[in-house]
């Protein structure tokens, strides 16, 4: 019944309840409370049981706030080298955490032990800058993903890589940055990356289940869709034109409904984006 909201232009957080009686003519949230700004906000994330938020932005730092009173518990400061894109919470235990950077690592930390620089429970080197990481539902792997083509998955507590690579080609582009996400059923990731008109699905154990393919899409848009149509590499390779029609901006998967994907899709610079929901077959599904 609690739903929180950040501005990163402004650093403002606002902790908002949700009313189900509201009329039809009335905001179903109303705002509740404001806590204290963090600075170049990116990045909001409560733990499994509603007591703590987790916030970072476009700095190398992070905070943590006590759901309940709004108050800071924890401020730590250059936990990375490099800005943090992306923090998340696991999804069954309350104190555990990642938190994504460019500075080409992703590092894990429990609340249980002082957040300093030198006090990750695991740093993962990726090989690359990060954009996104998350857990997947049952907490046994971590997905970390980042420019272009970069996608690393490790198990969790042993933190091995596996598989070692995904079925993707090498990275070439720099202006590329990629969502990816668990299903789910924690078996299968989707994947997609901005400057590019599709998204992939993946099994954990690296198979390539297949491509969505939202190209197609612009005639639902009328007079919005700028009409180019030009040729798209899928592969979205150094042969294909880069002046798509459409891009991919976000995935989210539905948390509860097998199959599900909520996609954000911005049908060129300057046009209105728009959110669809894909329903990913099951015979596609298949291992």
């Amino acid at each position: 019944m609690t739903a929180v909201c950040g501005a990163a232009r402004s650093g403002g957080i606002t902790f908002m309840k949700y009313d189900p009686n509201a009329s039809a003519s009335e905001p179903a949230l109303q705002r509740h409370s404001c806590v204290e700004e963090f600075p170049h906000l990116s990045s909001l994330s409560a733990n499994c049981t509603d007591d703590f938020l987790l916030v970072s932005g476009i700095t190398p730092d992070v905070a943590v706030y006590d759901v309940r009173t709004g108050t800071v518990l924890q401020r730590a400061f250059g936990v990375h080298e490099h800005l943090i894109n992306i923090s998340r919470f696991c999804n069954t235990s309350p104190h555990v955490f990642a938190t994504a950077s460019f500075d080409h690592t992703c590092r894990i930390w429990d609340l249980r032990q002082p957040l300093t620089p030198s006090r990750a429970v695991r740093t993962l080197a990726t090989g690359g800058q990060n954009v996104m990481c998350c857990f997947s539902p049952d907490d046994t792997r971590l997905l970390c993903s980042g420019v272009d083509t970069r996608i690393m998955q490790v198990e969790v507590p042993s933190w091995r890589q596996t598989p070692t690579r995904f079925p993707l080609r090498d990275p070439i582009h720099q202006d590329r940055y990629r969502r990816s996400i668990y299903m789910s059923s924690g078996q299968h990731i989707v994947t997609a990356a901005t400057e590019e008109a599709h998204m992939q699905l993946l099994s954990v154990d690296g198979g390539n289940l297949g491509t969505v393919d939202f190209r197609d899409l612009g005639q639902h848009w009328g007079d919005q869709w700028p009409a180019t149509g030009e040729a798209v590499d899928l592969d979205g390779g150094n042969d294909a034109q880069d002046n798509y029609t459409l891009f991919v901006q976000s995935v989210r998967a539905h948390p509860t409904v097998p199959n599900r994907i909520g996609v954000l899709l911005c049908p060129d610079r300057g046009h209105k984006s728009c959110v669809t929901l894909v329903e990913i077959g099951r015979a596609s599904c298949r291992e």
